[in-house]
């Protein structure tokens, strides 16, 4: 069975700043400890410390503005692919990252050593139409870059 993964595709210099960025809203208060996701590795791209960091909201711009945690835990490419073109799912620590129900925030993935090729590259996991698409597109398919990451926030309180 064929398989084919939508994810926002991680370009040349995204990594080292706050373009590769995911906004959210929690609908309660919140002590984030961790945040999953899944990056995807077309061919085997080359890549050092992949972190997350949480910003806060800066409602001028609409973008991130201070940072508020950074994860605890990072990841090289062996971390997430062995061979050629593969998908993880990956789990970023926080010690603690107080949020606030009803605010925006930012999730952004930093990384140094970053290099972008059409042949070799890293994405994000979208949150629609995946898991998986195993029939032809439909009219719907066309709006797939407007989905957000598919991502899961994990909280010191189980609810």
């Amino acid at each position: 069975m064929a398989r084919t993964w939508w994810g926002s595709v991680i370009e040349t210099g995204e990594l080292s700043a706050t373009a590769t960025k995911q906004a959210f809203i929690l609908k309660r208060h919140a002590t984030l400890r961790a945040v999953r996701l899944w990056i995807i590795a077309y061919n085997s791209p080359i890549f050092a410390n992949l972190t997350m960091k949480i910003y806060s909201n800066n409602a001028q711009t609409s973008a991130p503005g201070i940072v508020i945690k950074s994860s605890t835990t990072s990841y090289q490419p062996a971390n997430i692919y062995t061979l050629n073109n593969a998908i993880r799912e990956i789990y970023f620590q926080f010690d603690d990252a107080v949020l606030e129900a009803d605010d925006t925030y930012w999730a952004v993935l930093q990384a140094t050593s970053y290099t972008f090729s059409d042949a070799s590259h890293l994405a994000v996991l979208k949150s629609f139409p995946n898991p998986i698409n195993t029939t032809t597109a439909t009219s719907e398919m066309r709006k797939v870059f407007e989905w957000p990451w598919q991502m899961t926030f994990i909280d010191a309180v189980l609810t």
